[in-house]
């Protein structure tokens, strides 16, 4: 079975989508913010471990891979196309954060990184 950790994990998409073409998959741990994405992730996952929004502050988990979705509203158009260069604050420079979790992972970094987001 695939662990993964799903860090701006939104409805969970990528996690659907392993579910969808068969691949057997354990989320250790889902990381959102947004309430509305929650309850729509616990609605889709509803036999599994409940989640609640939450930060990943003082984590030691173990993923085989990390999903990361986020937020994409800087790439869009809606949002500007701000984009998400180091240090501008945007949303979508969360992208950022990602980064600094792997780097502090040590020797349990993921072998894979999936980073969903919009074309």
């Amino acid at each position: 079975m695939i662990q993964t950790l799903e860090l701006f994990g939104g409805v969970g998409s990528p996690r659907a989508a392993f579910r969808n073409i068969g691949v057997p998959v354990k989320a250790i741990d889902y990381v959102e913010i947004d309430e509305k994405a929650v309850r729509s992730y616990n609605s889709m996952f509803k036999k599994d471990l409940e989640y609640k929004t939450q930060s990943v502050v003082g984590y030691n988990l173990k993923p085989d891979i990390l999903i990361h979705g986020s937020p994409c509203q800087d790439f869009s158009i809606a949002g500007h196309q701000k984009g998400a260069d180091k240090g501008t604050e945007t949303r979508s420079s969360l992208m950022w954060e990602t980064l600094h979790i792997i780097q502090q992972m040590g020797v349990w970094k993921p072998k894979i990184v999936i980073w969903e987001n919009v074309k």
